[in-house]
């Protein structure tokens, strides 16, 4: 049981801190963003595109759902320009070329070379950190195949503990 508990404590302990480590000053930012929604609903739509470009180019980290509500004002406003700024944002979040042609969207900028020379860099970019996904599957993996055996952590405590001690000595 105890083992069970420090394996729980320890996942989560992981969680928080990648989940923190995503946005520089996140209180700041979520003010911003925020802020920014208000105006949108008062129809300020300019404003609103200001906050979003110097909330999303001056933060490290962001949102998907920001860099997209950014995106869809800068294209209501036809400032093309802006939005392919902000839509070099899209490609640190791993989205497919496939998917990002289906949203329908920005099915007008398909043709715009800007478009084109995006898809052609996102393309060849992977940015997911490969080994705390291997990491994070491992976890899961081991998880669930001590949990279905008859003893569970009662029984395998030990085993686990020293394969979890082994993948954060790696």
């Amino acid at each position: 049981m105890c083992y069970k508990k420090i394996t729980i404590v320890s996942l989560l302990a992981l969680f928080c801190q990648l989940s923190y480590g995503q946005i520089s000053n996140f209180k700041k930012y979520r003010e911003n963003i925020n802020s920014a929604e208000l105006k949108l609903i008062k129809g300020d739509k300019n404003e609103v595109l200001n906050i979003y470009f110097k909330t999303l180019t001056s933060f490290e980290g962001n949102f998907c759902k920001d860099i997209y509500n950014s995106l869809i004002v800068a294209q209501e406003l036809n400032k093309i320009d802006t939005f392919f700024i902000l839509f070099d944002l899209v490609k640190y979040k791993n989205f497919s070329n496939q998917y990002l042609e289906a949203l329908p969207e920005f099915k007008s900028l398909h043709e715009n070379y800007k478009w084109k020379a995006f898809l052609n860099i996102n393309k060849q970019r992977v940015y997911i950190d490969t080994f705390l996904k291997k990491t994070m599957d491992s976890l899961h993996n081991i998880d669930q195949f001590f949990r279905t055996m008859e003893g569970s952590y009662k029984v395998y405590g030990d085993t686990i503990k020293k394969m979890i001690m082994q993948m954060s000595n790696s």
